[in-house]
């Protein structure tokens, strides 16, 4: 695979995925823009957990995942085992972060409910 070095080893990544990466942080940003727009929260949960769980760990910190600089962290043995294993952990997070957001987009624009929504108010007996 190719990859880049910036910033004297600071940032190293695919420029395949790097470009899967903006792509994917115009697409999560104009999401939020749509959102806040519609309802006029800032914040809403669903925006934040996506942001908590995959824009800061996967979108954000790729870059630096296997970057020269890393290696006075973890050992230079332990970078060069990162460096073999982000090309398919990228993979693995990218199909989850796609599932994610595309069954947030299906479940939005069918208008269905949650097959849980009955279990969420308790059991019948008890109000």
């Amino acid at each position: 695979m190719d990859y880049s070095e910036y910033f004297g080893g600071a940032l190293r990544f695919n420029t395949l995925f790097m470009c899967i990466n903006f792509i994917l942080i115009i697409i999560f940003f104009y999401s939020w823009y749509r959102s806040y727009k519609r309802t006029g929260w800032t914040i809403d949960f669903w925006h934040v957990t996506l942001f908590l769980n995959y824009f800061l760990t996967f979108l954000l910190m790729y870059p630096f995942s296997t970057a020269e600089l890393n290696s006075l962290v973890i050992s230079e043995r332990n970078l060069m085992i990162v460096r073999k294993a982000i090309d398919s952990a990228y993979i693995i997070s990218l199909v989850g972060y796609m599932s994610v957001f595309l069954g947030e987009l299906y479940s939005g624009t069918t208008k269905r409910p949650h097959p849980f929504t009955g279990f969420s108010s308790g059991p019948s007996g008890i109000r």
